[in-house]
């Protein structure tokens, strides 16, 4: 897969980050709120994937130098169709794991995002206080249990061991819902948990006492502890 390079990345504890997200022309309005938001807590640098030709022009429009063209554009049916929920949208949803990969493998930590996500504060100081390889928002199942939510999810590795983790975990979300559709998010649980059996534990972030009490549906960081994961039949 090919992605241009990346101007957009971030220093953050010696770090370099970026934030991404995904658009497709039904959500360009979003795409400037988030934005928006994204700039009133001090950042105005992000990388956003444009699955059609109409979102692609808009980023050159408002945000030059931020968007580049999904690989899989070319793929998708009319753009006007992807809307929440419907079965276009939901191939839009599948590559995100591929994102993920590409950016890990080219040695960024990423945070991704999905668009309909306000800031209040920058989120990156948080997230660097947890030695996490991979940190998500927290959610509730159809069942009312909880579960990790796709559309916050920080991914970073400090080792090379750790990468290697967390790129195939991504590479085999997304190749999972193509091979057997299904909604991503649910296949994302279903997925990690023999991560988290044999080679990983969950922790919760610390949170600021001075803010909402809802602050603790922030995030819950899933980290790799062992030296190995598990063999491809388990997983």
């Amino acid at each position: 897969m090919y992605l241009p390079p990346v101007r957009q990345a971030i220093h953050i504890a010696g770090r370099l980050s970026i934030i991404l997200t995904q658009v497709s022309c039904n959500f360009t309005d979003f795409l400037d709120n988030w934005a928006r938001s994204l700039r009133t807590v001090g950042h105005t640098r992000f990388v956003a994937i444009a699955e059609d030709n109409f979102s692609l022009t808009h980023l050159h429009q408002r945000y030059p130098g931020h968007g580049c063209l999904s690989p899989y554009a070319s793929l998708r049916r009319a753009a006007p169709l992807c809307r929440y929920s419907t079965g276009v949208y939901a191939d839009v949803v599948i590559e995100r794991g591929f994102y993920l990969a590409h950016y890990l493998e080219q040695g960024y930590d990423v945070l991704y995002s999905d668009i309909d996500i306000v800031f209040f504060r920058d989120p990156l100081p948080l997230l660097a206080l947890s030695d996490a390889v991979l940190t998500a928002a927290s959610d509730q199942d159809a069942h009312g249990e909880p579960c990790a939510c796709t559309g916050f999810l920080y991914v970073r590795a400090d080792t090379p061991l750790q990468r290697k983790w967390a790129t195939r975990f991504c590479h085999q979300w997304s190749a999972s819902l193509k091979q057997r559709r299904g909604w991503n998010q649910p296949r994302f649980n279903e997925l990690i948990q023999p991560w988290l059996r044999q080679n990983c534990t969950a922790q919760r972030l610390p949170i600021d006492p001075r803010s909402s009490r809802n602050t603790h549906h922030l995030c819950a960081g899933i980290a790799t502890r062992h030296a190995a994961p598990p063999s491809p039949s388990s997983a």
